[in-house]
């Protein structure tokens, strides 16, 4: 309505300026087509007749809120505007209230001197209701992540986050104070009275705490705003999955997925990832990992548990366990890692696999005819195992490196640099080998480690307990593959009747 109402005014104002244009060009027009020629006394007689007087108009927006003074120049010999004349046709308009005597001496100062018509000068303000509040929570705006890139850059929306989530000791919502109502007034006097807003009342759920007029996160979770209920869960549900609408989930607390995750994205969070279908793991993180279906597993995408995991099936995946990992049916061409114990259920096969258990391991059937051979490794301490891995790497670019500068050394001047250098990676070499003296040690985490084998092992597995090796050589049922301390070597035994730790 504002548009329209000043779209009327600007179109009065044209019309008023063509108005008094239209009477100096008649004017002028009925000289131009008099008979005769007019002499110069005639000529000036007529202009000092020829004159029109400065005028101004008034109109006012469709809700009485503002008034706009329209002021028109004196054309020759006329008379200027003068402020009584302004106020006198607001008058004239009803306009009581809200005049700004200011901006109607600047805007009458700007048409006399500069002899110039302004249009729709806003002089009059209505004053607005505030309307009653009672004292209520507001609860804070919480900004998504943005993605900051260069010009150049691809902004990968995956890192992007739909999800509420709060970080423990975050401000979640605040304590607003009353608000004490006023009416408001037009610009022609008529009242507006102010309302008393309803505002629903907030209050404090779970894990939230009232601090100094602060509603303060006691925990990291997901945010819940229900029935006026603001609370922390440290459970994140995900029915619809994970995907753009999601971005990639980092969540302190419990993640439920009950859909698929899409491609390319990862999920980490700090206790239990539980899911009820197949897992695509482009890289996953968790305490505890359970899935009712199984994982599968994309390029070197890895999946790191810090505690147990429990899932249905492993195929074409990467998996490492802090605790002891459980699997219903198959682990299939997957790289498993776990610090305890690896348990496949009765009627379950591992087929072109690496197991590593620091425990110990109990399945049921290992590999089958023609198919790729699977390798068990038993009872080391994994965590050692790498760490001795990581010095022999460092170990070998040093010694690398100490090669290079002994022969710059034997070829060239013995400078104070290099002999230096040639001490400092020496004794760099030292402190490693030292280290790896004393892991060594520890490498053997449990001689009393057992591949433990319910139904078949097939020709053409690896099984290696504490660095002893054996081949299986010919299919055998029904076992167990331990190391005799005595002897240093692996050695195969039958069950027996009890089947002791047997799986159902």
């Amino acid at each position: 309505m504002m548009v329209e109402q000043r779209l009327i005014n600007e179109s009065r104002d044209l019309i008023d300026s063509i108005r008094v244009e239209r009477s100096t060009v008649t004017e002028k027009k009925w000289l131009r087509d008099a008979p005769g020629m007019v002499d110069e006394g005639e000529i000036r007689r007529r202009a000092i007749e020829d004159h029109v007087d400065g005028c101004a108009r008034v109109t006012l927006s469709d809700d009485e809120m503002i008034g706009y003074i329209s002021l028109y120049p004196p054309q020759g010999f006329g008379q200027p505007l003068k402020t009584s004349d302004v106020y006198a046709r607001l008058c004239e308009s009803g306009v009581s209230h809200g005049v700004r005597s200011k901006l109607v001496e600047t805007a009458l100062f700007t048409c006399n001197t500069e002899r110039t018509p302004l249009h729709s000068v806003e002089v009059a303000f209505g004053t607005t209701p505030i309307h009653s509040k009672p004292k209520h929570l507001r609860i804070v705006e919480h900004n998504k992540e943005s993605v900051e890139t260069s010009d150049k850059e691809a902004v990968d929306h995956r890192v992007r986050s739909s999800l509420s989530l709060a970080e423990a000791g975050e401000t979640l919502a605040v304590v607003e104070p009353e608000v004490v109502g006023r009416d408001g007034i037009t610009i022609t006097g008529r009242i507006l009275e102010h309302r008393t807003r309803t505002i629903p009342q907030l209050k404090t759920g779970d894990n939230v705490t009232l601090v100094d007029n602060k509603i303060v996160a006691e925990i990291s979770g997901l945010l819940h705003l229900k029935e006026s209920v603001i609370s922390v869960s440290p459970t994140l549900p995900l029915s619809k999955g994970v995907g753009y609408h999601t971005g990639n989930i980092d969540f302190q607390g419990d993640v439920i997925i009950s859909d698929r995750i899409a491609d390319g994205f990862t999920v980490s969070c700090t206790g239990t990832l539980a899911s009820s279908v197949t897992i695509d793991s482009f890289g996953i993180s968790c305490n505890t990992l359970t899935s009712s279906q199984g994982l599968i597993g994309h390029v070197d995408a890895a999946v790191d548990v810090a505690a147990d995991a429990s899932l249905r099936f492993i195929q074409n995946a990467s998996i490492n366990v802090g605790g002891t990992l459980r699997v219903a049916h198959s682990a299939l061409k997957s790289r498993i890692k776990a610090h305890n114990y690896v348990e496949l259920a009765h009627g379950s096969s591992v087929v072109g696999s690496t197991i590593r258990a620091g425990l110990g391991a109990e399945v049921f059937n290992v590999g089958s005819p023609g198919a790729a051979a699977s390798e068990i490794y038993l009872g080391i301490d994994f965590g050692v195992d790498e760490r001795l891995a990581t010095i022999r790497d460092h170990t070998l670019a040093l010694s690398e490196k100490l090669r290079d500068v002994r022969l710059a050394l034997s070829r060239e001047e013995q400078t104070p640099q290099l002999v230096g250098l040639e001490h400092d990676l020496q004794a760099a070499i030292a402190t490693l080998a030292e280290e790896a003296g004393e892991l060594v040690s520890h490498l053997d985490r449990n001689e009393e480690a057992s591949l433990v084998v319910h139904g078949t092992i097939h020709a053409g597995t690896y099984v290696e307990i504490c660095h002893r090796s054996l081949l299986i050589e010919r299919t055998v049922s029904q076992c167990a593959i331990r190391l005799d301390r005595k002897t240093g070597s692996i050695v195969v035994k039958p069950l027996g009747a009890s089947k002791k730790g047997e799986l159902t």
